[in-house]
């Protein structure tokens, strides 16, 4: 199960995550991160903020998932029990933060994680790219379409 944009994976959440987007690790996924981006608040943007975020995001989806087992991680499906218990090296993190603008203005962001996934939010859209893309040709992508990149 993919969402065409946040505010329909935001929805999803809101409504109670079913066992078909629970065990579907790209669909927690893009839930987790839209839920990260959209409940910024006033405080600058930066790793650890986004960080925080996303991490108080994964506990809000895990518990939205208990009900049905709980969620499968990419390491495979697993017992909210034993999924809490695993290090956090197990499950990826931020490891670097790049602001996207339109205009002057924030736009988006492009985040990498150590385990080597981007994940690219744009307006009302986050979308996880594959593993091993190389980011420049997001960057370009992105300033094609009139975003300005800036690390």
């Amino acid at each position: 199960m993919r969402f065409p944009n946040c505010s329909k994976a935001l929805e999803a959440l809101s409504q109670g995550l079913n066992q078909e987007i629970c065990h579907d690790f790209r669909a927690v996924r893009q839930v987790v991160t839209c839920k990260a981006w959209y409940e910024r608040k006033q405080e600058p943007f930066s790793i650890d903020t986004f960080q925080r975020r996303m991490s108080d995001a994964w506990e809000t989806v895990r518990k939205a998932c208990e009900a049905h087992g709980g969620i499968r991680p990419q390491i495979g499906f697993l017992s909210p029990e034993i999924s809490r218990s695993l290090p956090t090296e197990a499950y990826a993190q931020i490891t670097q933060v790049t602001e996207i603008k339109r205009n002057g203005l924030h736009a988006g962001i492009i985040a990498e994680a150590s385990d080597g996934s981007i994940t690219v939010c744009v307006d009302d859209k986050c979308e996880v790219v594959k593993k091993g893309e190389p980011l420049e040709n997001l960057k370009v992508m992105l300033k094609i379409y009139g975003f300005d990149v800036e690390d």
